[in-house]
């Protein structure tokens, strides 16, 4: 609930976090942290023993602060490292309950890696079950204060961090064999220099920072992915019906970084019982990519039995059209100025009134598309600007000393422009990248032996064929997510060592992110009755008999496949009442305990970063470009939270705790394994729940409901 306008694009909530300094004493400290599987629960949520979860993680780390030029210049360095063992299961189908969990049988499973091993040139390497796996986090911190006279304080902080994560990223379904993971690694170097001065009655810090960031993932192998649906008989009774991954990593390889250089610039003025707050927050980064995202290819097969006579029915892959990596660097310019005043308006009542406003401008186009301008009037080559965040805050504090508080606040806050969204106009402008999609007779019979052997044999663009283009672009009226909110909370003492609160919040978020296919016909094909009138964009008479469609058959321009567009139509809602108490007894220890009743509501589940799939998580009723009929619980919607913590008075130097956490009322969205309405996006079409009772419903389904 805090409402001060220094705080920047944020439109979430925002850390802070305030680092230790040297003295004129020297002095360290080292601890240890040790966890294994014996200090857990004897059996995990799906009834695992210890013996099959073997796991132990060690922190350990220390500090050293003191005096370079006693009274003048001070050090502080600290530092920690973590090394843990964290098996990965992988379709460790054990027991019954695991293959209900994976909605596979074990037998066809087995099946699938003998296919695998004896007609993909699959090794012998396990490819399910634990494997072990070490991740290592390390992190080092340094600063120096410099007293350089009465007036003027010089801070130097630098911090390093760097992560290893072996097999850590994941593949796209929900079983994904050993070698479709890959590998993360990451290194980032944090400096500030600041130099804070008093002058009299004005107050003014100037802070220079440089982020430097590298990330990288490096998959298992590079060969094609593929895609088996596996329709299995599990030990409940039920069909169940998944498909399996093997092959390549759709996100790996990987290489991202950026570096920053931010300067902001705060001067406090106090005059009597008013202290005014002003200054700039600006910042340059430059973002360097590379993610050759779908560059592998993809095959993907109906059965098991498909899989076994090497007949797949769809084969997919972004096929670059020079030949060369495509890699984007693009650069990215925020400013902010801000103004607020605080009045001690009597001795128990304060008030503060700000404004802040930010700008965010792309620097860098990405190539111009003649074609798609020509036919739909879209640029890809435009560097949108967001001119439209004004953010006014205020807020109101009543306190009695040592009483009670009240305070109250409302105010508008910009997020963060998301930097990744234009490395994908930037990649996919479809002036670099052909967008190959081969089916049925015109798929190529998939060679994974000579693929593992040789990339260069894997299938790109048919000799004489002219693939269609794939669109990523930026809405001309494209905006940085908005979040207005007011909250108003209650603290009291009750009596000595117990204190009470409680919180209302609402806060409500226009402008989150949404992609929208430009290329899918304007008016369906034909709707479904049965179903409120469901759109179908593809003909009926291009449906294959299994319920089969191809976005081939909706889109208006043939030269294109899916040209998506960013727009900023998403809107949430939160609303949310916390209640909270504290009590420290004089003998020592604490004991603290919140409950908290949570609504939180929206039409867009924008999922980070590729755009194909940052907007695939957003069940639509009908028409994808209209997601008004997509308001509902949020996937990050609880209905109530129940927290507590207790710990003992110390004794020996030894403290013991014990922390409680539970939630209700997670949402959920029932969703069809298809693409009914023919957009190419198989799993974000709501299931039409018919009534079992109605005449009108097909036996056959009201049988299966019932």
């Amino acid at each position: 609930n805090s409402y001060d306008v220094t705080e920047a694009r944020s439109g979430g909530g925002t850390v802070r976090a305030a680092t230790q300094s040297g003295s004129n004493e020297l002095h360290g400290s080292v601890f240890a942290f040790y966890r294994n599987e014996q200090l857990g629960a004897a059996t995990d949520y799906l009834g695992r023993g210890r013996d099959l979860r073997q796991l132990d993680v060690v922190q350990w780390g220390g500090s050293v602060g003191g005096p370079l030029i006693p009274g003048r210049l001070h050090f502080f360095v600290a530092g920690d490292r973590q090394d843990s063992s964290e098996p990965l299961a992988i379709a460790d189908l054990r027991t019954s309950r695991d293959e209900i969990e994976a909605q596979v049988a074990a037998d066809s499973l087995s099946r699938m890696l003998d296919i695998l091993r004896t007609t993909y040139g699959l090794g012998t390497d396990p490819q399910v079950g634990v494997f072990s796996r070490r991740p290592v986090a390390n992190t080092l911190f340094a600063r120096l204060d410099w007293l350089l006279g009465d007036a003027h304080r010089l801070t130097v902080r630098h911090n390093y961090s760097s992560f290893d994560s072996p097999y850590n990223g994941v593949g796209d379904q929900l079983v994904a064999l050993y070698e479709s993971r890959s590998s993360a690694e990451s290194r980032d170097h944090q400096s500030l220099v600041s130099l804070r001065s008093t002058l009299g009655s004005l107050e003014n810090e100037v802070r220079v920072g440089l982020s430097l960031s590298s990330r990288e993932l490096t998959p298992n192998t590079l060969i094609p992915r593929g895609f088996v649906r596996v329709r299995s008989l599990l030990p409940d009774g039920t069909t169940g019906d998944v498909r399996l991954q093997f092959g390549g990593n759709r996100l790996a390889p990987e290489e991202s970084g950026e570096r920053q250089l931010q300067l902001i610039n705060t001067t406090y003025w106090q005059r009597g019982n008013q202290r005014w707050t002003f200054g700039v927050d600006n910042s340059l980064t430059d973002l360097r990519t590379y993610i050759p995202t779908d560059q592998g290819g993809l095959f993907e097969f109906t059965s098991l039995a498909a899989l076994e006579a090497r007949t797949s029915s769809r084969y997919a892959r972004q096929v670059p059209i020079a030949g060369t990596e495509t890699r984007a660097r693009q650069y990215v310019l925020d400013l902010g100025v801000f103004a607020q005043g605080e009045w001690t308006v009597t001795p128990r009542l304060s008030a503060t009134l700000g404004l802040r406003y930010d700008v965010s401008s792309y620097l860098t186009a990405a190539p111009r598309n003649a074609r798609l301008e020509q036919l739909m009037g879209l640029r890809t080559n435009h560097t949108p600007t967001d001119w439209d965040n004004v953010q006014p805050r205020a807020q109101v504090v009543w306190e009695q000393q040592g009483a009670a508080v009240l305070r109250a606040g409302a105010g508008a806050f910009t997020a963060q422009p998301h930097y990744y969204l234009q490395a994908n106009n930037i990649f996919f402008s479809g002036t670099q990248l052909a967008d190959l999609v081969l089916t049925g007779g015109a798929v190529p019979q998939p060679d994974f032996d000579s693929y593992r052997v040789d990339l260069s044999t894997v299938p790109g663009v048919p000799t004489g064929a002219t693939p269609p283009a794939y669109v990523n672009l930026m809405g001309e009226d494209f905006g940085s997510p908005t979040t207005w909110k007011v909250d108003i909370s209650y603290e009291r003492g009750v009596w000595a060592g117990l204190r009470v609160a409680a919180s209302a919040l609402y806060a409500r978020t226009s402008g989150n992110y949404q992609y929208f296919d430009r290329n899918l016909r304007d008016t369906a094909a034909f709707s479904l009755d049965n179903e409120q009138g469901r759109s179908v964009f593809v003909p009926a008479n291009t449906i294959t008999a299994a319920g089969a469609t191809s976005v081939r058959n909706a889109v208006k321009f043939q030269e294109f496949t899916n040209v998506l567009e960013l727009v900023s139509t998403g809107r949430a809602t939160q609303r949310a009442v916390v209640v909270e108490a504290e009590y420290v007894p004089s003998f020592g220890g604490q004991f603290t305990a919140a409950f908290t009743f949570n609504r939180t509501t929206d039409n867009s589940t924008f999922n980070c970063c590729i755009a194909r799939t940052a907007s695939l998580f957003t069940p639509v009723k009908s028409d994808p470009r209209d997601i008004s009929g997509s308001s509902g619980p949020s996937d990050f919607d609880f209905r109530h939270k129940l927290s507590a913590y207790g710990e003992l008075p110390p004794w020996m130097g030894v403290r013991i705790g014990a922390r409680y956490v539970g939630t209700t009322g997670r949402p959920f969205s029932l969703v069809v394994n298809g693409d009914i309405n023919g957009d190419g996006y198989s799993g974000n079409d709501l299931a039409f729940v018919f009534d079992p009772n109605d005449p009108a419903t097909p036996p056959s389904v009201a049988a299966s409901m019932q």
